[in-house]
């Protein structure tokens, strides 16, 4: 075998499969100007709140059955802890918690258990309007409404929990702890 046939077999088999390689992979990458870019979604994480909390106990009947509020006791602690918030798939303007205090956490809320992956239908949802959000729930473990803001990595939320003749009041601020 001669010089000029082993390089045709060096070409043939080494240097024609990388070239065909080559242009079959530079056909198939995406230039990333045309693809359309995945939203980024800024709002879902683990955030970290704290804040006042204002325990409040009625005299009958209570504020929520339309009663003249009576106020027996007030108790203002200092408050902390974490939380989930998640968009919802396909649903832009709807995010989801999991472990707000006085709505889904396990002790007294109006949502019956902790959210976890177990009782899906037990988290509290809110309606997202911009950076704003608003839950309201209402059941017959109590009544939670509550405002807040998300932006830029921060929450700050402002509840109300009520049951019979139980109140507690929320003003948190937080920040994002794990995306």
């Amino acid at each position: 075998m001669g010089v000029s046939t082993l390089s045709t077999s060096i070409m043939k088999k080494i240097i024609f499969p990388f070239l065909l390689f080559l242009v079959f992979y530079s056909g198939c990458s995406e230039n990333p100007s045309e693809s359309d870019p995945e939203p980024v979604d800024e709002i879902s994480g683990v955030y970290f709140v704290h804040g006042e909390q204002v325990n409040l106990t009625y005299d009958f009947p209570w504020p929520s059955w339309g009663g003249d509020i009576v106020i027996l006791s007030r108790d203002t602690i200092e408050t902390s802890f974490t939380l989930e918030i998640k968009l919802v798939e396909n649903r832009p303007d709807t995010i989801r918690f999991f472990g707000l205090h006085g709505a889904n956490d396990g002790k007294k809320g109006a949502l019956p258990w902790t959210c976890d992956e177990f009782t899906p239908f037990d988290c509290a949802f809110a309606n997202l309007t911009g950076s704003e959000f608003v839950v309201d729930i209402s059941s017959p473990l109590g009544t939670y409404d509550a405002m807040g803001k998300l932006e830029n990595g921060e929450i700050t939320l402002d509840a109300h929990f009520e049951y019979r003749g139980i109140g507690i009041d929320y003003s948190l601020k937080g920040v994002k702890v794990q995306p």
